[in-house]
């Protein structure tokens, strides 16, 4: 890796902070498809506590989080329900889906697996960010059973015929 790129947490910062941006740029009712002020706020504060915590938890990996500690305090009622739907982001600001793709790249680095592998509780974190962007989990296989193997398949059940030449056209006779 060369010494200036970037760790994961900046390159998650990074596209962070380029999707508060492109959010920003949708403010005002002159602009087609606007958004409002108090919505654009809860859009970058929820943005920006995901790149914290992202942050925080990533500079100590595999460190196990204890949920037991934590005082029960009531959950406060979502002020705009509409954010928490699938490719929210997505849909309010449609700028987003070149961000949605930088984060497709980065939750794809091999770095990154290996730290969410560790630390699951940066999953769990990155998921209200995945969902706003319309970005799905991927299933892994679910395990075969002990003593079952995959057969190897050397040639497909059906091959796939060979294409035909073109046909030959004839000529009527003159």
């Amino acid at each position: 890796m060369h010494a200036d790129a970037p760790s994961l947490a900046e390159r998650l910062a990074l596209i962070i902070e380029a999707l508060c941006a492109a959010v920003a740029r949708r403010v005002g009712p002159g602009f087609l498809g606007g958004l409002a002020g108090p919505l654009i706020i809860l859009i970058r504060a929820r943005l920006r506590r995901i790149a914290a915590r992202f942050t925080r938890l990533a500079a100590q990996p595999g460190r196990p989080i204890r949920a037991a500690c934590r005082p029960s305090r009531p959950v406060p009622a979502d002020p705009f329900p509409a954010l928490r739907r699938f490719a929210s982001l997505l849909r309010l600001v449609p700028e987003t889906a070149a961000l949605a793709s930088q984060l497709r790249h980065l939750l794809a680095d091999p770095r990154m697996k290996a730290l969410l592998q560790s630390t699951p509780e940066l999953g769990r974190t990155l998921r209200p960010l995945c969902r706003m962007l319309g970005i799905r989990a991927a299933k892994s296989p679910p395990p075969s059973p002990p003593g079952h193997t995959i057969p190897s398949r050397e040639q497909p059940a059906h091959p796939i015929p060979p294409r035909l030449p073109p046909p030959i056209l004839l000529q009527a006779p003159a």
